[in-house]
């Protein structure tokens, strides 16, 4: 496949990246958020709803950015 798609890896590696961004940044977030609603006790991290709020919106910023870049509609390098 490497002689037809010569940039193919790169492509998967980007969209790797978008799923690992809703595995290891969004889920979690929501996670917590439903457990905290419903009023499940645990341990708790400082920094309460605005902490996961900028989280959210960090993974929010990753996910645009890197579908941004997957449609080359950010600039290049070199």
């Amino acid at each position: 496949m490497g002689v037809f798609l010569p940039n193919g890896f790169i492509t998967a590696i980007g969209f790797a990246g978008l799923v690992l961004v809703v595995f290891c940044i969004l889920s979690p977030v929501v996670m917590a958020w439903v457990g905290r609603q419903r009023g499940e006790g645990g341990y708790q991290v400082s920094g309460g709803t605005v902490r996961m709020a900028l989280i959210f919106l960090f993974g929010i910023a990753a996910m645009v950015l890197a579908g941004l870049d997957l449609m080359g509609a950010l600039p290049k390098f070199g």
